[in-house]
């Protein structure tokens, strides 16, 4: 598996390339001036899906700019694509919104090399892309951090169900945030869980 990590816009969100034999996935396209384009360029590689794991603007802003490729978020999250950010307690946001139709998925769903596994909690359908070896979290997982749980549509209790999840996975698989720094799975899980 190759990864390309981008940290694109104001948030500095992470923006992953993943290439496995004809599969060629980003994951969270943040808002960017062309370097997603000009990395799958480079690397001669051609968009097959774009994964999503929430709906929040910073991860969803640069699908928009993206080739045409399957467009794929939680079935829980995907009435949450922009512009619905009033309903995300988030009206100051004015986006544009998202044409291409959406591919959901479920839990124990397969994309390429992925399993999904859900993780709600920072939003009723975060999820994290498992891999062997890798983990890419979105928001759901930090490295020595948790989520913010504060928006209208997160839930403190699913989280905590969610950090019990993923005490299942690979503890020494490589954690690939949404945000912040990178390390193994067992980073992303809070001591006090």
């Amino acid at each position: 598996m190759e990864i390309v990590k981008l940290t694109l816009g104001p948030y500095a969100t992470h923006t992953y390339l993943v290439k496995e034999d004809d599969f060629c996935a980003v994951i969270d396209p943040e808002i960017n001036d062309g370097e997603i384009i000009a990395v799958l360029g480079q690397r001669g590689w051609a968009l097959t899906d774009i994964l999503i794991t929430h709906a929040h603007f910073d991860h969803v802003r640069g699908v928009n700019g993206l080739p045409a490729a399957t467009l794929r978020i939680h079935e829980a999250d995907a009435p949450y694509l922009l512009p619905r950010n009033e309903e995300l307690g988030m009206p100051f946001l004015k986006e544009e919104a998202i044409t291409r139709p959406v591919v959901p998925f479920k839990n124990g769903g397969k994309i390429g090399p992925f399993t999904v596994l859900h993780m709600p909690g920072h939003s009723p359908g975060s999820a994290v892309f498992v891999a062997p070896g890798h983990v890419f979290s979105g928001d759901s997982m930090f490295v020595h951090g948790v989520p913010a749980l504060d928006f209208v549509l997160s839930d403190r209790g699913a989280y905590m169900g969610s950090l019990q999840a993923a005490r299942a996975l690979d503890q020494n698989a490589r954690l690939h945030a949404g945000h912040g720094g990178e390390g193994l799975v067992r980073d992303g899980i809070p001591v006090w869980v």
